[in-house]
């Protein structure tokens, strides 16, 4: 499994998107910039992974203070799944603020900085805002694509994002309702974003594919 460490994370989300000639609804005369919330999450899933695995409480602690302050609502979608066949495997952990701090201070030891900093965040307010920024929670099975119909507003930034578990390569495209490419991301990792300026009010198609012989439990992340 790949691990991206803060800056190349960031580096990567926020990489230019590529566009089809034929888009209808999008505005590419836009100088609307995105929102933090969404590329936030993903460093902070990032740095999640990172510090469980080098058992970094400095990279727990960041990535907790990330989530808290980027807090989204979550909310079911229906989808579609095509193709696709059946997998069994180990579960990955989920991680929420609170886990990452307990790990944080388990592997902290008598370091009372590290203690200082968990306290910090433990008391940090949650935010986010409601009705906004939103997460579905759903896996897609091996060589499966998943298919959700979302709702953008016109002449603002909209983004999706996909936070997979690590073990697939899983590509992000997104379509209009006349079925014109509007971004894709098809890197080989599951970790994926997009965010264009539709013209108007529309639906919008997403469509997230595995390209794994097992499933891959992830986050949909829209704004």
């Amino acid at each position: 499994m790949k691990f991206k460490i803060a800056w190349l994370a960031m580096a990567v989300v926020l990489a230019p998107n590529a566009l089809a000639d034929q888009e209808e609804n999008i505005d590419k005369e836009s100088k609307v910039a995105p929102d933090s919330t969404i590329s936030n999450l993903i460093v902070a899933n990032n740095l999640a992974m990172k510090g469980v695995e080098d058992k970094d409480p400095l990279l727990l602690i960041t990535s907790a203070k990330l989530i808290k302050l980027n807090s989204v609502e979550q909310k079911d979608r229906e989808k579609k799944s095509e193709g696709g066949t059946k997998s069994t495997k180990q579960e990955r952990a989920r991680y929420d603020a609170q886990t990452l701090l307990e790990y944080a201070e388990e592997w902290s030891g008598d370091n009372d900085a590290y203690a200082s900093l968990i306290k910090q965040v433990e008391n940090l307010s949650t935010r986010g805002r409601i009705g906004g920024n939103a997460i579905h929670s759903d896996r897609v099975e091996a060589g499966a694509v998943d298919t959700y119909v979302v709702p953008f507003y016109g002449r603002e930034v909209a983004e999706v994002a996909v936070i997979g578990d690590g073990d697939t390569d899983i590509d992000l495209h997104i379509y209009d309702h006349n079925g014109n490419l509007i971004c894709e991301d098809t890197d080989a990792t599951d970790t994926t974003y997009c965010y264009w300026v539709p013209r108007f009010d529309g639906d919008f198609i997403i469509t997230i594919k595995n390209y794994g012989s097992v499933y891959n439990a992830y986050d949909l992340l829209t704004n």
